[in-house]
């Protein structure tokens, strides 16, 4: 059986040492990019719970609904009373 040398245990030490520490390194990075794929997860169902009341917001501002009771009382619309009669402009020379 031959002797192993030093400088043959302190490479192999080196590299198990150098290995150890890319491992430790790793799951580290691992660690943070799924905490940070979490809270990116997080932020986009918010955002489908915020547009989604954004777009319920936005169908009642388009509703006539909301439309007509807004422009008579902010706007002072008036509807006619009775028959609507055409009005027609006439485009001549103004």
């Amino acid at each position: 059986m031959q002797r192993l040398s030093g400088v043959k245990i302190l490479a192999f030490l080196l590299t198990v040492g150098i290995l150890v520490l890319m491992y430790i390194w790793n799951s580290y990075v691992v660690d943070r990019k799924a905490s940070e794929i979490i809270t990116l997860e997080k932020q986009i169902e918010a955002l489908k719970i915020e547009n989604i009341i954004l777009e319920a917001k936005y169908d009642k501002l388009v509703s006539a609904n909301y439309i007509i009771p807004f422009a008579k009382q902010k706007l002072g619309l008036v509807f006619p009373k009775g028959n609507q009669k055409e009005i027609t402009v006439d485009k001549g020379e103004f």
